[in-house]
């Protein structure tokens, strides 16, 4: 008895190890990483550029974000703008919650995780939607973010910097 009892054990012992790496490719495979953007760029809105009498400002984004094969994502998005006559640089730190790749454009979502400013669009909890499209050197890059319930975001050229989208 206690001779067949062990043969069993062993049999689902084997079994499990078996189980187990039966399941192990497709976790491997879920954890690739499918998606990056990478890089930092400056980009400058002239005055009157959303509506007249808008004030001109720039900003500096810096990204590092990821998506697996299952479809997480991960990763953070520093911005910091300048405007005319504010007395410091605002400064935002986001963490990316969405990654999807199209093409050579990313868009992400994210959510605010520090901020200096108290301004209620870059306080901390806000969630912001951006994009990057990396135009591999057959131009400038393209780069924006901002609030959420911003219905659109307009495509301006990044004059200084490089994005990477893969």
């Amino acid at each position: 008895m206690k001779a067949k009892l062990i043969k069993h054990m062993k049999s689902l012992f084997a079994g499990l190890l078996l189980a187990g790496t039966a399941f192990m490719p497709w976790t491997a495979q879920a954890q690739k990483i499918t998606h990056t953007v990478t890089g930092s760029g400056l980009t400058i809105v002239e005055k009157d550029f959303f509506y007249p009498g808008s004030e001109p400002f720039s900003f500096r984004q810096s990204i590092s974000a990821w998506q697996k094969a299952d479809g997480t994502s991960g990763g953070s998005l520093v911005v910091q703008v300048w405007s005319p006559g504010a007395p410091t640089v605002v400064t935002m730190v986001g963490e990316i919650i969405s990654l999807t790749v199209v093409g050579n454009t990313a868009y992400y979502v994210l959510v605010n995780t520090h901020s200096n400013s108290d301004d209620p669009f870059f306080a901390v909890g806000v969630l912001g939607k951006g994009f990057i499209t990396d135009k591999n050197s057959a131009g400038p890059d393209y780069a924006y973010s901002g609030p959420i319930f911003i219905p659109f975001l307009p495509e301006l050229p990044v004059v200084q910097g490089n994005f990477v989208v893969r």
